[in-house]
């Protein structure tokens, strides 16, 4: 049995959001006074009518008002709730329901507060206000640093707010510790990609309660991601998450439930587990589409989606439990017979009958067809029959080569990129460079989409590119685009700190404020000349990069061909020892065979060796 984690309380010092219930009881102590009280009225006015079921457990029958929940949060904070000095500070980095809008540095004094009264959460928002609002710490002058340049400047924040993450984490802080866990994932803050760090920060989080880390662990043993791959141990940490209600967990379970990947088909139950999940703040609107369509869970009664979902957001009680998806028990194949179907969560290699392995690839599932006989294996979505040595007749990585050659969209290249990156760990296919590509490629459009401006993750992306292969010219040439993108992004924001201080000294007069206009005019036509030469840029970059995509499905066909090459040389050096075997037996007992089939036969092994390049064999001369 593995052993994951023990769960431990902690220590009664640990200052942490509970979930609770709204009452008129509570709402009549917030008015007499009562810190906690005022505290819990102070969330309710904040996420009003819409609530959120993971802090409130109950509906909350007040309209959202920022200023009332500001109102009672202050008063819970000056008599001492650390929860209130916790979303006090909250509320001040939005700017919400505070009297003078965004304020950082009280922001960060109630969050210090908050810390120093047993609160660690409160660290990881410290930590947060580093990662996020550099430029309004800065501009404030409530964080003041000497540095020679931006690079400096960002490794200075992104090391302060690692510094309150793992500061957090080791006082009893779950969100303290996800955070890391995602930051190793990502290789965000300047930190390398390290998924096996990712996973032990996700234990510890899934140690400390944090139920969204629970999923994201059950997900990484699932796909064996930083950890040996573990399907069973992941469905069962998938069920603790959506016993405690995580939205992700439970929608997960729903697709596995649904489609009867690991886990039985019952696309009933599984409806269920979608709405809970929709219910609780997770968007799967698609999942729930189909489900209407397909009639699922009495939808043929409902008029459109909508009233089929309000039905059950009215009547579906969140507390309640939902029915159990049962795993599989784990089973030992030696002969599959006709007609049964194996869908085990486990992984399977096929066995003989004195339980040696005669395939080296493991499958999700296996099938017995009962009119041909055939096996048939199930993985990664893709299907092949198997030969009765165990061989994939249809390999599975020639498939997902064939898959890349004809996809166009950037989610299904990255997705069967980043595939073959986590299965072919001997770069049997000669595709990790093409595949560490298509991962940068992917992130950067993205960043392109989003107007984002950390290229981190693309950069990281490319250097294991060129680790593969030096000439790699297009990683090359992108990274070399990146970083005078990011230089760009430097001397704009050194001439907009300019700007400020120009702006600053022509507020003194009227005069000269008409020449800032004039100015500003000037530099609006210039930033919409930049604009137009940006968008100018980022279209060649695409065109380049659909004239790369071209050139690797070229160098996928030859990788193709070179591993069915492979394929046809072992068959044929299989023929060739045949015929060697045959000659033997002839030698053996001259009296059953003539010496024209003798002839015939060398003729044979003769062509097959000059065709294949084979190693000669005496036996062709006897």
């Amino acid at each position: 049995m593995v052993v994951l984690f023990v769960f431990q309380p902690l220590s009664a010092q640990v200052i942490k959001e509970e979930p609770f219930a709204y009452s008129e009881a509570l709402l009549e102590a917030a008015k007499s006074g009562d810190p906690d009280a005022m505290y819990k009225i102070g969330l309710c006015y904040f996420v009003g009518k819409e609530g959120n079921p993971q802090i409130i457990t109950s509906t909350v029958p007040l309209e959202r008002d920022y200023k009332k929940a500001f109102d009672y949060l202050s008063k819970a904070a000056k008599k001492g709730s650390a929860l209130a000095m916790l979303n006090l500070g909250n509320l001040y980095t939005n700017g919400l329901g505070t009297p003078k809008g965004k304020d950082l540095k009280l922001a960060l004094e109630w969050l210090e507060k908050a810390a120093e009264a047993g609160c660690p959460d409160a660290l990881v928002n410290i930590g947060r206000l580093y990662e996020t609002n550099m430029t309004g710490l800065l501009t404030e002058r409530i964080v003041k640093i000497k540095a020679k340049d931006a690079n400096q400047t960002y490794a200075f924040f992104c090391n302060k707010a690692l510094e309150y993450y793992h500061k957090a984490a080791e006082l009893g802080s779950a969100t303290g510790a996800y955070n890391i866990a995602v930051i190793h994932k990502t290789g965000l803050l300047l930190q390398p990609i390290d998924y096996q760090a990712s996973v032990k920060w996700l234990r510890k989080a899934a140690n400390l309660g944090h139920q969204q880390a629970v999923n994201d662990l059950a997900v990484s043993y699932i796909n064996g991601v930083g950890i040996d791959r573990d399907i069973r141990t992941g469905l069962n940490l998938l069920k603790m998450a959506a016993a405690a209600n995580q939205n992700m967990a439970l929608h997960n379970l729903g697709v596995y439930a649904y489609n009867g990947l690991y886990l039985p088909m019952d696309k009933e139950t599984a409806t269920l587990y979608f709405l809970r999940a929709y219910l609780l703040g997770y968007n799967n609107i698609t999942a729930l589409n189909e489900c209407y369509g397909a009639g699922l869970q009495n939808a043929k009664n409902f008029a459109s989606v909508a009233d089929w979902i309000n039905h059950f957001k009215n009547n579906l009680d969140l507390n309640t439990p939902l029915p159990e998806l049962i795993i599989p028990q784990r089973q030992t194949v030696y002969q599959v017979p006709i007609g049964s179907v194996v869908n085990d969560c486990g992984s399977w290699t096929i066995l003989n009958e004195d339980s040696i392995s005669i395939t080296e690839n493991q499958y999700d599932g296996i099938v017995k067809d009962p009119q041909t006989g055939k096996l048939t294996a199930t993985r990664f979505g893709l299907t092949t029959t198997l030969a009765e040595d165990g061989t994939e007749e249809y390999p599975l990585f020639e498939q997902m080569l064939n898959q890349l050659e004809v996809v166009s969209d950037n989610n299904t290249i990255s997705a069967y990129s980043m595939l073959i990156l986590q299965t072919d760990n001997f770069n049997i296919l000669d595709y990790r460079s093409a595949a560490y590509f298509n991962m940068a490629v992917f992130y950067f459009n993205q960043f392109q989409q989003t107007n984002a401006i950390d290229y981190t993750l693309v950069t990281n992306y490319l250097n294991k590119v060129l680790a593969e292969d030096p000439d790699f010219a297009e990683a090359t040439e992108l990274l070399t685009y990146i970083q005078q993108e990011e230089e760009a992004i430097r001397k704009q924001k050194r001439k907009e700190r300019r700007s400020i201080m120009w702006d600053c000294i022509f507020s003194i007069s009227g005069s000269v404020l008409d020449l800032a206009a004039d100015i500003a005019g000037d530099i609006a036509e210039k930033q919409q000349e930049k604009r137009e030469r940006e968008a100018a840029r980022k279209a060649e970059i695409r065109a380049k990069n659909d004239a790369t995509r071209a050139r690797l499905s070229e160098r996928q066909k030859a990788s193709k061909q070179k591993f069915r090459d492979g394929i046809n040389r072992r068959f044929t050096s299989r023929a060739y020892s045949g015929y060697v075997d045959q000659i033997n037996n002839m030698q053996l007992y001259p009296e059953k065979y003539d010496q024209q089939q003798k002839d015939y036969i060398q003729g044979q092994m003769k062509k097959i060796r000059v065709k294949d390049d084979l190693p000669y064999h005496e036996s062709e001369d006897w």
